[in-house]
């Protein structure tokens, strides 16, 4: 054979891998949860001690316990690697329960998938609320430095990290929210910021090594997404006959995102990933929810002094439960026209895969989460890493939690506004910030 064809067949056999399909790839992964408490910059501060100034008369004088506040934060600086077992309980949700049809079956089974909760709680209580002492009373919320919370979920797969979702929520301080600190020794939060991946939250949750066993997040298949935070916020205090309250549960922030498709935008690593950000008159204002309110960390008393009482700084807990919901499309899964006839052809399909499933019932495994918490970049920051290992799908550059990559198309292929350059208002009255009050509606973000 003449050298000439042989280099010409080399080369077409070269080229071959690169004309076919990219293959799925499975990668194993790990999931991190972070709950980082906020506090005010100097500058921050000052604004918004002028702005409490104007709702509430004060009166005697101030002492800042600098070397108390510093010491603790340096014994805390960097992250502790204080890490302590948890055990949490991880439900296996693949059990096929004896249902008469296969349909029902499978309509069971693709139901306990649809739920996910996670159960995030702080190790110890964090020190400050405030930043000064005060000779005013237990509930002077002068030098309040709390400023809110984020919470984040991330997954560590291989050498990239990949963000699944973010929420930051503040502390409310237009008109109403110092309204609320002066007269009634609340405050309110907001939603400032979140993102959400559709495609690699924990739904399914069906606990499954296999991810060719999974039935992947799909929009034409599933409605109703939605993250939802419960933030419970709780202190321990002595008054001034030394009668200690503790573990006391001060206030509780229900947070729900509502996770519209047509605000799925797709970034540049080709994640498809729902972004809000507040701004007043934002459309996407009506997706977000914030209910309920907290009374101001109560203050411990300290010592008496000749011009009067000394009251501490606050020490308080953000503990707080995250889940992921969704239902079923049944609108997908019906016949064309019809409110009543399946589709054999939609669901059938899913139950196949189901039914390779191990035959067994729903069991439990306990599971030691590692978790640490201290005080880094200017945060309070609690991380908690599950030890079960995920598998994810790798498709090119992009990740999907199970299934196949073209199951994430349908969301990325909407067109979705740019909502960092909507001017919005949060959805309900007030000022500046999002409007709402601590009871019935909540603050900020509703409808």
């Amino acid at each position: 054979m003449p050298n000439d064809m042989k280099y010409s067949i080399l080369s077409i056999l070269l080229l071959i891998p690169a004309l076919l399909p990219a293959q799925d790839r499975r990668v194993s992964a790990r999931r991190t949860y972070t709950v980082a408490v906020q506090e005010r910059s100097s500058e921050e501060q000052n604004r918004f001690s002028n702005q409490l100034q104007k709702e509430m008369t004060r009166s005697g004088s101030r002492g800042i316990a600098a070397d108390l506040f510093n010491s603790y934060r340096k014994s805390a600086s960097d992250l502790l690697t204080e890490a302590a077992g948890r055990a949490v309980n991880v439900a296996v949700n693949y059990a096929v329960d004896n249902v008469r049809s296969k349909r029902g079956k499978w309509e069971k089974a693709v139901s306990n998938e649809c739920r996910f909760t996670k159960d995030l709680k702080m190790l110890s209580e964090i020190h400050h609320f405030y930043k000064e002492v005060s000779n005013i009373g237990p509930m002077d919320p002068t030098g309040m430095i709390f400023d809110g919370f984020s919470c984040s979920q991330d997954i560590n797969a291989g050498s990239e990290s990949l963000n699944v979702f973010k929420v930051v929520c503040k502390v409310r301080t237009d008109s109403l929210g110092i309204q609320s600190m002066a007269s009634d020794s609340r405050f309110l939060l907001y939603v400032d910021e979140a993102e959400f991946n559709p495609f690699l939250c924990d739904i399914p949750n069906d606990s499954l090594d296999n991810v060719d066993l999974r039935i992947p997040f799909d929009f034409q298949k599933r409605r109703d997404l939605k993250l939802k935070i419960r933030a419970t916020i709780s202190s321990t205090w002595m008054n001034q006959i030394l009668q200690i309250t503790r573990d006391q549960v001060l206030g509780t922030f229900d947070i729900e995102i509502s996770i519209d498709p047509k605000y799925v935008q797709t970034d540049s690593t080709g994640a498809s990933v729902f972004r809000y950000k507040y701004a007043p008159g934002n459309p996407a204002n009506r997706l977000v929810k914030v209910n309920g309110d907290c009374f101001l960390v109560p203050r411990s008393y300290v010592a008496s002094k000749a011009d009067g009482d000394i009251w501490g700084m606050g020490q308080y807990k953000v503990d707080l439960v995250v889940s992921e919901s969704c239902s079923i499309n049944r609108d997908y899964y019906l016949m064309p026209g019809s409110k009543t006839e399946w589709n054999e052809a939609a669901w059938k399909p899913e139950w196949e895969i189901i039914r390779q499933r191990p035959k067994k019932g729903g069991f439990w495994k306990d599971m030691l989460d590692a978790v640490s918490q201290g005080w880094s970049n200017g945060q309070w920051v609690v991380k908690t890493t599950s030890p079960a290992t995920s598998y994810l799908i790798k498709k090119g550059a992009t990740f999907i939690n199970g299934g196949t990559a073209s199951s994430a198309s349908p969301a990325a292929s909407q067109a979705a506004p740019s909502l960092q350059s909507t001017s919005n208002k949060q959805h309900s009255g007030g000022g500046g910030k999002p409007g709402g009050s601590g009871s019935g509606k909540g603050p900020g973000n509703h409808s």
